[in-house]
C-alpha cells in the first residue's frame, strides 16, 4: 500500500516545498531551517511549489526595476452562496469558502491578480478561481509553468 498524504494538496507533495529568505531572497530548501544559510536571518516565506518560488522571484525582481508595485502574496477572495429560505424570506448569502490568489499587484495602474499552476489544476481550483472571478469582478491570470 502506498504512503497515505492526509490533507494536501497536489501541490504539497513531499520535497518540492521552499522557503525564501524575505531579507536576502536566498531559496533554503524543501525543509524549514532555523536560520538562513546566506545572511543568518530568521524570517522566511513559504511556497508549496518551485514554480511559485520562481513567478516570486520574476515579480520581485519586477518590482526593483519599477515595473510593477503593491506585490501582495495569497490574497484571498471570499466565496459566497445564496439562498433562499423555504418561507419566502429574503434572500441570504452564505460563505461557503476562500479562493488564495498567488500574488496580486499593480502594473501600468491595473490590477493583476495571478495563480500561479505547475503540470496540472484541479477542478476544484478552477471552479473556485471562476467563482471569485464572477463574484468580485475581477480576471485572475493563470501562469503556468
Amino acid at each position: 500500500m502506498g504512503k497515505r498524504w492526509g490533507r494536501t494538496s497536489g501541490a504539497n507533495i513531499p520535497n518540492v516545498r521552499v522557503y525564501v529568505c524575505e531579507s536576502c531572497q536566498t531559496w533554503n530548501g524543501a525543509k524549514k531551517p532555523a536560520q538562513c544559510k546566506a545572511c543568518g536571518h530568521m524570517n522566511f516565506i513559504h511556497f508549496p511549489s518551485k514554480a511559485e518560488a520562481r513567478r516570486y522571484g520574476e515579480l520581485m525582481l519586477e518590482q526593483s526595476r519599477g515595473l510593477i508595485s503593491d506585490l501582495k502574496l495569497q490574497s484571498r477572495f471570499p466565496l459566497h452562496a445564496a439562498w433562499q429560505p423555504p418561507d419566502g424570506y429574503q434572500m441570504q448569502l452564505h460563505k461557503i469558502g476562500e479562493y488564495r490568489a498567488d500574488f496580486e499587484y499593480t502594473r501600468d495602474g491595473q490590477r493583476v491578480i495571478e495563480d500561479v499552476k505547475g503540470a496540472m489544476d484541479t477542478p476544484l481550483s478552477a471552479w473556485k478561481r471562476k467563482h471569485a472571478e464572477a463574484e468580485h469582478g475581477v480576471t485572475i491570470q493563470v501562469v503556468r509553468r
